[in-house]
């Protein structure tokens, strides 16, 4: 059975879409309705119908089959994180429901993926009669489709988001490669964009930042204050370090995006000896630094502004004068609720009393679950890595003290960036000459929790073109 033919690649496309799109023909379907064994296993794969992200302006309206078989192929390529926002357009013949012409939205490439799902969708089991489908084998082939869409897919955590609230501005998007670098605007005025990084900053910049350490030996040699991370080999280095500089510390590999393998406060050997049990030294350059306490502030910045400030408040016990750790931790536990601002799941109380990690805090502190704090004293709660959760908050660049402000320009000009973000480490980063240190300078950050500063990149790149 061969119904889809005439396959075409149009690069800016009509008929309403949004980037790239791949062009086709049905002929021959018949009306007969379809394998409802396919349609149950499609809607358990794929999932059933949902509205797109944008709408797709059609010349007639999108109905009964052709509307389902669109929706399945957008919400594979949604899941795949490809730069597709809308079902496609469907153009029929003569009054048919599946016969006409077709219009998916694709990218540069493999451009003839979503048409060849489309085909497979189609062709390998809707159509196909009762007797002669095969349900294994239908799905595991839609399952091969899902998994050469994911390989293809837009890395990382923000390229597909800022591309949408371009979208959202209806200003015009061309793909420019496989790597997910766009191009907004035409003519002599367009911008070039991937992910939070744009044509501002240099590729061997990127490269350079990479480097943990070589960044914080630029920022020590120019007086700014920072980490002084050193390369471990074995675990002896690490464990020497570790006398030498005193816990607590943190291994983390050099040169890795994320949270990668990264293990902050380890508070002392017996957990340092049991965590090199388990680590692969030799799987990433690893460094070695002195943990500092504090809050994290993440400065963003894109056009040479300062456009966010993001911290991550850490969960702590605050002291009444009256109540023991024990009873303040159990009210902590029971009270903080998963929401858009705290980012883990609910804190368990039997499960935070049996922590190594924060009995091994306790004991530092001189504690223990029957010590009454005082009142308005704060214990910060600490797991080995990070900690229990945080709570967000997000400041501007007017609560930034003028002594910050002149040290992000200085980071700025010191490695020629326009864009990226500058991690602080500080008790309190908005006060009047604060104390702190940086702990990364990033050239594409990705944004987990607060998706505001894509928002204004986006249109501060659409404005710049017009």
């Amino acid at each position: 059975m061969t119904l889809v033919s005439k396959l075409s690649y149009i690069a800016e496309p009509e008929h309403g879409l949004k980037g790239s799109a791949v062009g086709f023909t049905v002929e021959g379907a018949t009306s007969a309705a379809f394998n409802k064994d396919a349609v149950k296993a499609l809607d358990r794969a794929l999932g059933a119908w949902e509205e797109p992200e944008f709408e797709t302006p059609q010349t007639s309206p999108l109905d009964g089959r052709a509307r389902q078989v669109l929706g399945w192929v957008y919400r594979a390529c949604l899941a795949a994180k490809w730069p597709v926002f809308q079902v496609g357009v469907f153009q029929p013949e003569r009054g048919s429901d599946l016969n006409g012409q077709y219009y998916l939205p694709t990218r540069v490439g493999p451009r003839w993926l979503p048409a060849r799902l489309f085909k497979h969708l189609l062709e390998g089991g809707l159509l196909a009669p009762t007797k002669e489908f095969d349900q294994a084998r239908f799905l595991e082939q839609v399952a091969q489709f899902q998994e050469a869409l994911k390989q293809h897919g837009l890395k990382g955590l923000n390229q597909r988001i800022i591309l949408r609230f371009i979208h959202d501005r209806d200003a015009p998007v061309t793909e420019v490669d496989k790597s997910g670098t766009f191009m907004v605007g035409k003519g002599e005025k367009f911008r070039l964009f991937r992910g939070s990084l744009s044509e501002t900053t240099g590729e061997l910049t990127v490269k350079l930042l990479m480097s943990k350490k070589l960044t914080c030996d630029i920022l020590r040699d120019a007086n700014i204050p920072t980490t002084d991370p050193q390369f471990v080999y074995d675990p002896q280095d690490i464990l020497d370090f570790a006398v030498e500089n005193s816990y607590p510390i943190v291994l983390k590999p050099n040169n890795t995006n994320g949270n990668i393998a990264i293990y902050a406060n380890i508070m002392d050997e017996p957990y340092l000896r049991s965590l090199l049990d388990r680590v692969n030294l030799t799987e990433y350059d690893f460094i070695v630094e002195k943990h500092f306490f504090g809050e994290s502030y993440r400065v963003v910045l894109f056009d040479g502004e300062i456009i966010f400030i993001h911290q991550k408040y850490r969960p702590r016990l605050l002291g009444d004068g009256s109540s023991n750790i024990r009873s303040l931790l159990k009210t902590f536990c029971e009270d903080t609720e998963p929401g858009e601002n705290f980012t883990k799941p609910r804190p368990i109380f039997k499960n935070m009393m049996r922590s190594p990690v924060f009995n091994a805090n306790l004991e530092r502190a001189g504690l223990t679950y029957d010590s009454v704090l005082e009142k308005d004293q704060v214990f910060f709660i600490h797991q080995q890595n990070g900690t229990f959760g945080h709570t967000n908050y997000y400041f501007t660049e007017d609560d930034l003290p003028e002594q910050v402000r002149q040290v992000v320009q200085k980071i700025m000009k010191i490695f020629d960036i326009q864009e990226g973000s500058i991690d602080f480490i500080s008790e309190d980063l908005l006060v009047e000459d604060p104390d702190f240190v940086i702990n990364e300078v990033n050239t594409s950050p990705a944004f987990t929790y607060n998706v505001e500063p894509l928002r204004q990149m986006a249109n501060m790149i659409v404005d710049s073109i017009q």
